[in-house]
This record gives structure tokens, C-alpha cells and sequence, in this order.
């Protein structure tokens, strides 16, 4: 009957039983604890490894420091630059609105002196 399914309705069984599992949990264990003796070779490659490791863990962390430092900087000069842009405007605004006012007194003025005369 089960032959007759499609595939991907037919019951999957497990392909590792529950006693295999156990012995792979078993082997993770010993292998975890078990003293692996190097040969001399073998020992000085590995201590040339880990110093290596540590070197370059220095330098990536270095390097952050640094880059971490030229974005803070980058980013204060931004702001700074920003700050002068927003001064700027504020700064042709207000001569702009001291121009307008003025002509708008001048326009008055004549205004005032034309129905006078």
C-alpha cells in the first residue's frame, strides 16, 4: 500500500535510530576530553598559529579603533559644515527681509509724500 503513495506522501522513517545517536553523543564526549599529543613539529606550528591568530585579532581591532575614530571625526565635520550652510541661509534671509522692508518703507514714504503734495 505505502509502495503505491507518491513520494512525498509516503512515511519517512528515521535513517539513524536511537541507539546510534547515542553512541555518536558518546563519541562527541571522549573525543571533547580525550589528550591529543603533538609532535614537535606539529606543537611549534601550532604555537606559531595561535600568536599569528592573536596578531591579527590585534591589528582587526586596531583597525576598528581607528576607523571608529575617522567616522567620529568625518561626522563632527559634517556637522560643523552643516551648521555654517544653516548660519549662511539664515544670515541671506535676514539681509533679504532687511532689503524687502526697507523698499516696502521707501514705497510707503512716497506713498505718504505723493498724497501730501
Amino acid at each position: 500500500l505505502q509502495k503505491q503513495l507518491p513520494y512525498r506522501l509516503k512515511p519517512k522513517q528515521n535513517l539513524v535510530s536511537n541507539d546510534k545517536k547515542s553512541k555518536k553523543e558518546g563519541d562527541t564526549l571522549v573525543s571533547k576530553h580525550t589528550v591529543v599529543m603533538l609532535e614537535p613539529h606539529e606543537s611549534k606550528v601550532n604555537r606559531l598559529m595561535k600568536v599569528l591568530d592573536v596578531v591579527n585579532k590585534d591589528r582587526i581591532k586596531t583597525n576598528r579603533k581607528v576607523a571608529h575614530e575617522r567616522h567620529k571625526k568625518h561626522k563632527l565635520e559634517v556637522r560643523n559644515a552643516e551648521m555654517m550652510r544653516e548660519i549662511g541661509i539664515k544670515k541671506s534671509k535676514k539681509a533679504n527681509c532687511r532689503l524687502m522692508s526697507k523698499r516696502e518703507q521707501s514705497k510707503v514714504r512716497k506713498a505718504i509724500d505723493s498724497t501730501s503734495k
